[in-house]
C-alpha cells in the first residue's frame, strides 16, 4: 500500500527506499560532521538535484560546515561572505532577525528589489545563480544551520513539485540536525558565541552611522539588504522619492557613487571591525 501511495504521488518505492536509508544513516553518524552533512546531502539529491549544496552553522561566526561545488571554484566569495557578506543574505536575515524556521526559497525571504541589489550582482549572479532553496533550524544556543541548494543555469529554475518533496523533510531534517546539534555541543562549547553574533549583526545596523543622519543610515541599511527604494518607503512610511533624495545624498558624504561601491565599502570595513557593540565599522576604516 506504501509503494502504491509512493507511485501515484510522483515518488518511486525504490527512491523512498534509498532516501529513508540516507535518513538512517545520517542519524547513525549523528557527531560527525563530514559523514552527517553526506548524508543529508544524499537525501536532498535523490528528490531535487542541485549545483550545490551549502551547510552554514551561525554561532561565533559564519562556519561553512560543508559545500559542494561554487566556493571551491571562487574561494574569494567565501572570504568575502564570512567577512560581511552574510549579514545582508536573505537566509541570515530570516534566521537571525526574524526567528525563521523551516523550508523556504530564495525568492521568499529576499526583499522586493533584491535580484537589483549589489550583494546579488557581485555575489551571485556570476556564479551563473537561477534559484535557492533552503532550511533553517534554529539550536537551543540561539545558533541556527542553513542548509542552502542552489541551482545554477544548467539545471534551471526548482519546480513546484521539487519544492513540494522538500518542503515535506521539513521534519525530519530539523529532528536529525538537532540531534547532530546535541552531539557537538558540550564539545564545542561556544561561549559567547551569540553574543559575538549580535555584535556583528550591530556592524551592519550600525554601518556609516559616523557620517549619517539616523534617516540616512537607516536608509543605507535597507538598500544594502536589497530593499528597493519602493520596499523602503513601505517600510518607513515614507515616499520613494524621499528615500531616494537620503540614498543619493548618502553616497555624497561616503564619497560611493553606486550600490557596488556601498557594497564592497562595507565588505571592507567588516574586514577590521572588532565587534565593539554600538560602533560604525567605518570608523576605523576611513
Amino acid at each position: 500500500m506504501a509503494g502504491l501511495y509512493a507511485e501515484e504521488s510522483g515518488v518511486s518505492a525504490a527512491r523512498l527506499a534509498q532516501a529513508s536509508q540516507c535518513i538512517a544513516t545520517a542519524i547513525d553518524a549523528a557527531g560527525d560532521d563530514a559523514a552527517f552533512y553526506g548524508a543529508i546531502t544524499a537525501i536532498l539529491e535523490h528528490f531535487a538535484p542541485s549545483d550545490e549544496t551549502m551547510f552554514i552553522h551561525f554561532a561565533e561566526k559564519p562556519e561553512i560546515v560543508q559545500v559542494s561545488r561554487i566556493f571551491r571554484s571562487f574561494p574569494e566569495d567565501e572570504e568575502m561572505y564570512v567577512a560581511g557578506a552574510y549579514l545582508l543574505d536573505p537566509f541570515f536575515r530570516a534566521g537571525r532577525a526574524e526567528g525563521f524556521e523551516g523550508f523556504a526559497t530564495f525568492d521568499q525571504l529576499a526583499p522586493e528589489g533584491f535580484r537589483q541589489s549589489a550583494y546579488f550582482e557581485t555575489y551571485l549572479k556570476k556564479t551563473g545563480f537561477v534559484a535557492e532553496c533552503g532550511y533553517i533550524v534554529q539550536f537551543p544556543d540561539d545558533s541556527f544551520i542553513n542548509y542552502s541548494l542552489d541551482r545554477r543555469s544548467g539545471l534551471g529554475p526548482f519546480r513546484d513539485e521539487e519544492l513540494a518533496l522538500l518542503d515535506s523533510l521539513t521534519p525530519v531534517l530539523k529532528s536529525a540536525s538537532l540531534l547532530h546539534w546535541k552531539a557537538n555541543h558540550e564539545q564545542r562549547q561556544d561561549e559567547g558565541g551569540t553574543e559575538l553574533n549580535r555584535q556583528l549583526d550591530q556592524g551592519l545596523e550600525n554601518f556609516a552611522s559616523s557620517f549619517l543622519t539616523p534617516r540616512e543610515q537607516e536608509i543605507i541599511c535597507l538598500v544594502l539588504q536589497g530593499h528597493s527604494s519602493i520596499s523602503i518607503g513601505e517600510r518607513l512610511d515614507i515616499s520613494p522619492r524621499t528615500v531616494r533624495v537620503h540614498r543619493n545624498n548618502s553616497y555624497k558624504k561616503l564619497d560611493v557613487s553606486s550600490q557596488s561601491e556601498l557594497f564592497h565599502l562595507f565588505i571592507e570595513s567588516m574586514k577590521i571591525y572588532n565587534g565593539e557593540p554600538g560602533r560604525d565599522p567605518l570608523a576605523d576604516y576611513c
